[in-house]
């Protein structure tokens, strides 16, 4: 079975095919492959396609012969005195009605070399029942994956590494990693998606420390991981209910530096509106907002007890809508770092 009886191809012939995008497509696999992998589509737009079809071809539902016992499973609740003969044909049927329509409108056709394991998951597959061509079989594929969402896709594309932690978390044992130019030995706690910057994050502790000091770090930053022979004892029902309680009050992104202290920022009648309007990765405020009012001005003094890292990504747009007033270092840092801008700009208006 598989698209070589329809073909005639070889598995060791070189094999071509070309693909044809939609715009919302080609422009999504742009987006990933650039951030994936930060490199140019013509470099490596073929290694990219060939990685997704091969990570996601067993769980896309277009892989109809994949989910076969399944659907067939939802027959014989209806009608289980149907031979294998009539559920065959009535599950064609059910998958000719609900089968995706091909790219009606192409924005871009590009061809790419199919790798060895693209080319041994198409001649071991019996999609060949179910679909025309090795083409349109690819761009179901294709145009599934990108309908799903960005953190969904980053698993599809770092199913590797992501499957290497699950393993890790069901064992116990530690795990080396490589991020940036620095390898780590870590103690994997949990892998967290976080909807406000639509990223996948592995929670750990360097080891051997306790989930006092809890990291995050994105699953795609993540170069290379090692499973380890060392094992690490399992987090008790206590420490489990802390690390949840840890990761829903910070957030994933910030939860390095967890212990920094409270932090209290004033903030104008426009920035209090920005505030309520801007949502994404906001930091949550505790107890309620005090007013103050200066030189005819009114100010929101709102107090934080979240990372110093995740006041500066969200208030530092804020301008002289938000002011830190402590603690002491962060109102400096805010500072210093208005200061450099300023003097940026006062730097290119004299050259001008």
């Amino acid at each position: 079975m598989g698209f070589e009886t329809k073909t005639g191809l070889s598995i060791n012939q070189t094999w071509q095919q070309w693909i044809s995008f939609s715009l919302n497509s080609w422009n999504t696999i742009n987006y990933d492959l650039n951030s994936f992998e930060n490199m140019p589509e013509e470099q490596n737009l073929g290694l990219f396609l060939n990685k997704i079809i091969v990570n996601y071809a067993d769980l896309a539902q277009c892989s109809f012969a994949e989910h076969k016992s399944k659907y067939f499973q939802i027959i014989n609740e209806y009608n289980e005195n149907l031979d294998d003969e009539n559920k065959e044909r009535l599950l064609n049927c059910l998958i000719k009605a609900t089968k995706k329509a091909k790219v009606s409108s192409t924005y871009e056709k590009k061809r790419f070399y199919l790798e060895m394991q693209t080319k041994q998951l198409l001649c071991d597959s019996e999609n060949d029942m179910y679909y025309d061509s090795i083409k349109e079989y690819l761009e179901a594929i294709i145009e599934e994956y990108i309908s799903l969402p960005y953190y969904e896709r980053e698993r599809i594309y770092f199913r590797d590494q992501y499957e290497k932690i699950q393993k890790a978390l069901s064992e116990h044992v530690y795990l080396k990693i490589s991020i940036g130019n620095k390898d780590l030995k870590i103690r994997p706690l949990m892998i967290e998606t976080d909807k406000s910057t639509n990223y996948n994050y592995l929670i750990c502790t360097e080891a051997p420390q306790g989930i006092d000091h809890l990291i995050s770090l994105r699953l795609h930053h993540i170069k290379l991981i090692y499973k380890t022979r060392d094992k690490f004892k399992a987090l008790n029902k206590e420490e489990t209910k802390k690390l949840r309680s840890l990761v829903d009050k910070y957030s994933a992104p910030y939860l390095k530096g967890i212990s920094d202290p409270m932090i209290k920022v004033h903030l104008t009648k426009s920035g209090m509106e920005n505030y309520k309007a801007w949502i994404n990765q906001r930091p949550p405020y505790t107890g309620e907002p005090e007013i103050l009012e200066y030189e005819n001005e009114t100010y929101f003094v709102l107090t934080f007890n979240c990372s110093k890292r995740q006041v500066q990504n969200y208030f530092f747009k804020f301008g002289a809508d938000a002011m830190i007033t402590e603690p002491e270092d962060l109102r400096d840092l805010f500072s210093k770092m208005y200061d450099k801008a300023s003097d940026i700009y006062k730097s290119m208006k004299e050259e001008n």
